[in-house]
């Protein structure tokens, strides 16, 4: 939703326009479809990130008249007529605050100003500061202070992979315990209001049922999946499925008579820690869950 404004951008086949009434509008158009079917799209990138060329380091020094006639424009048009309730950052600053943990733009304008009731996300391992500082992707604390609500993306939160800074800032009382259950709230009342909470309820909608019971027995086998019978017991050795890029692999299992089955999954990914290999089941068509792996570099999980 960002505009036209340099020619290193890289970016600007995917924007929407130049003008942000225009890209208002279209966004929340996209948006109003979307939420029909509660499921949405995350505006990005928030705010004024008008360029690719360094764009971790710039810092956008912009008046606040251009700020709220230009570059917030077209946000503000998709929450107010959109109902947009997912928000990503930018890389960068806006006039020296980078907008990982800018106060000013997540809580007073984007929540306060505009009644935005959602979730705001980074970008992957943005830099964030305070006011005068020097950013690093370490000050969590500021994120979390101005409503930036998931930091993306922690390995292994349990062990600090990161390195943030949180638990020594809860310590010296510059960031409070509250200010991390208002995150809490503000991504559990996203996934609420998200069809995978009906999912995960075990709710399914009408037309969901219908269509799952309208499916041709063509449809159900699906050519070319491997079916494999499952009793009470069944282990399956994948260790010959190609994981690389593209590459998909299909099974099916099937069961006789009604029972509760555990599936558990020993797995290791030949590849880097940012690698994603999503696994996906299906129970009579219809989608019940999505695990996505990362790269195990060769160790068993």
């Amino acid at each position: 939703m960002n505009l036209h404004r340099h020619p290193l951008n890289g970016r600007n086949f995917e924007y929407f326009s130049e003008d942000p009434l225009l890209t208002g509008k279209i966004a929340a158009a996209q948006l109003r479809g979307m939420n029909r079917y509660q499921v949405t799209g995350v505006m990005k990138h928030f705010a004024a990130n008008n360029q690719e060329y360094h764009r971790r380091k710039y810092n956008s020094v912009v008046s606040e008249r251009a700020l709220r006639e230009i570059y917030l424009k077209g946000f503000e048009i998709a929450v107010k007529e959109g109902g947009a309730y997912a928000v990503m950052t930018t890389y960068g600053a806006v006039n020296g605050l980078w907008t990982a943990g800018n106060y000013d733009l997540l809580t007073t304008i984007l929540r306060k100003e505009w009644g935005f009731d959602g979730i705001v996300m980074t970008d992957w391992w943005a830099d964030i500061n305070d006011e005068g500082e020097p950013a690093s992707t370490a000050n969590a604390a500021a994120m979390v202070r101005s409503q930036n609500d998931i930091y993306m993306v922690v390995q292994d939160s349990g062990k600090n992979s990161n390195g943030d800074n949180l638990a020594e800032c809860l310590r010296d009382g510059t960031l409070e315990r509250a200010d991390l259950q208002r995150c809490a709230m503000n991504i559990l009342k996203a996934l609420m209001r998200s069809a995978v909470m009906d999912r995960s309820l075990g709710r399914f909608s009408k037309e969901e049922l219908e269509a799952s019971e309208r499916l041709t027995e063509e449809e159900r086998e699906s050519f070319g999946i491997k079916w494999y019978s499952l009793q009470e017991k069944l282990a399956f050795d994948g260790r010959e499925i190609d994981t690389g890029k593209g590459k998909s692999f299909l099974c099916g299992l099937q069961t006789e008579g009604r029972r509760s089955y555990k599936l558990r999954f020993r797995v290791k990914v030949n590849a880097s820690r940012l690698a994603q290999v999503p696994v996906s089941i299906f129970t009579n068509g219809i989608l019940r869950k999505t695990v996505t792996l990362s790269g195990t570099e060769n160790m068993w999980r």
